[in-house]
C-alpha cells in the first residue's frame, strides 16, 4: 500500500460515513414530515 492509497482509502471511509449520516437525517426529516416528503423525493 503506498501512501496515496491510503489517503484515497480514507477519503473513501469518510465519504462513506458522510452519506450515511445524510441518508439518516434526510430519513428523519422526511418521517416528520409528509409534505416535504412528496416535494425532495
Amino acid at each position: 500500500m503506498k501512501k496515496k492509497d491510503i489517503k484515497r482509502k480514507k477519503k473513501r471511509e469518510m465519504l462513506k460515513d458522510f452519506l450515511k449520516k445524510n441518508l439518516k437525517n434526510w430519513k428523519e426529516q422526511t418521517k416528520q414530515n409528509p409534505l416535504t416528503n412528496r416535494t425532495t423525493a
